[in-house]
Order: structure tokens, then C-alpha cells, then sequence
């Protein structure tokens, strides 16, 4: 419909804005932190992923929200809904991606080496990952990464006393034999630990 939606705090408002410019509440989340937004083209859905308490919400065209799973992580950085139909999300600290279907029923499609699934990309036959590994620099405040060293199916990072920026391509046919094993599996292994401060945004060069 050509609109543009927003994600807004702390209260977790979505805004939905027409080609017009006028804006609109659309739904009211109650989260602290909405960080990503995707549409699906075929349903008109909207999903939001959502902090502290890992919930990624499912948002009717009549703005009607509700949960549809929620991770044992604190932050959803980003969702993406797919050609086929499954919704796709990238959470903080344990670098994990999911698949959730239709029902709301997820596994672990892929664990990256890094903390943060900052940006995701689902196709026909494969799903893009960017992620980023925040690192202390000198005295001793978590930086965010730096947009030097982005790549499409392979692996690099940027330099010294910055974050890695890295991109992998994961293959869908992970989805019948996911090698991370069920979403409560991996959760499991990585525990919520103590409530996590909300993640730095990118920084200017990071996409």
C-alpha cells in the first residue's frame, strides 16, 4: 500500500504512515524496544521483533497484535518474512537465527560465531545473514561495529579495536536437518543469564 511503518519507545508503538505523510498508531505493543519490522507481501501481516523479553509480535492488516513466539533471548534485532510463508528472526548475545512457522512453532536455523544477527534477507533458496561481534575498546565501553568489511557469503572482519561486520549466506535446506537442533535446544545451551541492556545501534557506517 506503499506505507511506511515505524517502530517507536519506550512504550513500543507501530506507526504506519501513508503517501500522504499522516501518521498513525497502529498497534501498541508494551515493549521497551521495537528494533525491526517486515511486511509479507502475500498477507499483508506485519511482524515486529521486539526487546527486552525476546517477543516477535505478528500484526494483522486490521492492526490486531499478537505474539507469535517468543525467545528465551532478550533482544529480536531483526525479522524478515520469507517467499515461503515462515518468518525469519535474529536475536542478541547468542547470535541465532530462527525459523518460526505459520503457528508459531521455531527452530534454529543457523548460529553464527558472532553475538548479534543485525540484518536478515530470506529468498527462494537461501537466507542472508549480517551480524556483528560488539567489542570493548579502550576504557572499557561496548562499541557497536563498523560498516568496513560487509561481504555476501563469506567471511571477514574489520579493523583492530572495532567489531566484526561479517555476512554468510545460509542454504534452506538446513530447515529439514537444521544442525543446531530444536529453538529450545540451543536456548537451552545458552541460558538468558542475567537481563541484557538493550544493544548499541549500528553505527553510521553500518548497514
Amino acid at each position: 500500500d506503499d506505507a511506511v511503518y515505524g517502530g517507536a519507545g519506550p512504550h513500543g508503538q507501530i506507526l504506519r504512515v501513508d503517501v500522504n505523510g499522516k501518521g498513525k498508531v497502529v498497534c501498541d505493543t508494551g515493549e521497551p524496544y521495537v528494533w525491526s519490522l517486515a511486511v509479507d507481501p502475500k498477507s499483508g501481516a506485519l511482524y515486529a521483533g521486539t526487546g527486552p523479553h525476546g517477543r516477535i509480535y505478528k500484526i494483522s492488516p486490521e492492526g490486531k497484535g499478537e505474539v507469535l513466539y517468543a525467545a528465551k533471548q532478550d533482544h529480536v534485532l531483526c525479522v524478515a518474512a520469507g517467499p515461503d510463508g515462515a518468518v525469519y528472526a535474529g536475536v542478541d548475545k547468542s547470535g541465532l537465527v530462527y525459523r518460526i512457522d505459520a503457528k508459531g512453532k521455531a527452530f534454529v536455523l543457523y548460529q553464527a560465531a558472532q553475538a548479534e544477527i543485525r540484518t536478515l534477507k530470506a529468498t527462494a533458496d537461501a537466507v542472508y545473514v549480517g551480524t556483528s561481534a560488539p567489542t570493548k575498546r579502550h576504557g572499557g565501553a561496548v562499541a557497536s561495529a563498523s560498516g568496513s568489511g560487509v561481504v555476501t557469503a563469506g567471511l571477514t572482519t574489520s579493523k583492530a579495536d572495532a567489531a566484526a561486520v561479517i555476512g554468510v549466506k545460509v542454504s534452506k535446506e538446513k530447515e529439514e536437518k537444521p544442525s543446531k537442533g530444536s529453538a529450545s535446544e540451543a536456548e537451552s545451551k545458552e541460558g538468558k543469564g542475567s537481563p541484557a541492556s538493550a544493544p548499541s545501534a549500528p553505527s553510521g557506517g553500518e548497514n
